[in-house]
């Protein structure tokens, strides 16, 4: 396996360059904010972003560079979403992974689809685990291979792909639950993997606007 590239902006920005760690920061900074939207409410996807970057800052002297700085940012990333959730709740030991972004209370997205299926499929991800909708999306949507996805799950590959398969067939069951009465709407659940991927195309735009109004936010 070839040497992370971004080890050695880490190993600079670990030396006080702060072009590298600028450079290391801008670049995931996307990443992170895909991730964190549509798991929390609109108006804390800033602060939980926030939260994300202070941890990297706060961290980043203590990460072995053992595994990709992908994933320790998107280890992060993935506890923050947590860790917002145990905070409201008021709850310290409050599994928010186990739980559906709809069961937590984020309203429904008001975003428009070109196609029914695609809205039902981002409802039908709503609706199972918050862990698992993480995981199929940073697998679906972000590439990442099974051993990147274990190091972010503090996992073995055998365990994540197990994961990964009932994941799957959770949101088989939820999507099928969205289209039992519409007939015409059935290939939502036969054809899972390519409606993740026209989703994502779909999204792409709306992540985009998000990003740009952020930068320009005060």
């Amino acid at each position: 396996m070839s040497r992370d590239p971004d080890l050695d902006l880490l190993e600079a920005w670990r030396t006080g360059d702060e072009r590298a760690a600028g450079e290391l920061l801008q670049k995931y900074s996307p990443l992170v904010r895909r991730v964190v939207a549509r798991k929390v409410p609109d108006e804390a996807i800033d602060g939980v972003v926030d939260r994300v970057i202070e941890a990297v800052i706060k961290g980043h002297c203590g990460f072995r560079a053992d595994s990709k700085f992908r994933t320790f940012i998107l280890s992060i990333t993935k506890r923050s979403i947590a860790e917002f959730y145990r905070q409201r709740e008021r709850k310290p030991d409050f599994d928010a992974l186990a739980s559906s972004v709809r069961d937590l209370g984020v309203s429904p997205s008001g975003l428009l689809f070109k196609r029914e299926q695609q809205r039902l499929l981002l409802e039908a991800l709503r609706s199972i685990p918050l862990g698992d909708q993480i995981l199929l999306e940073l697998y679906e949507w972000e590439d990442m291979p099974a051993s990147e996805l274990a190091q972010v799950y503090e996992c073995g590959v055998p365990a994540i792909r197990s994961r990964l398969r009932r994941a799957k067939e959770r949101l088989k069951e939820a999507a099928r639950s969205f289209v039992e009465d519409r007939r015409e709407l059935v290939d939502t659940v036969t054809t899972l993997d390519e409606w993740l991927r026209h989703l994502r195309e779909e999204l792409r735009p709306h992540y985009l606007a998000e990003l740009r109004a952020a930068k320009k936010a005060p």
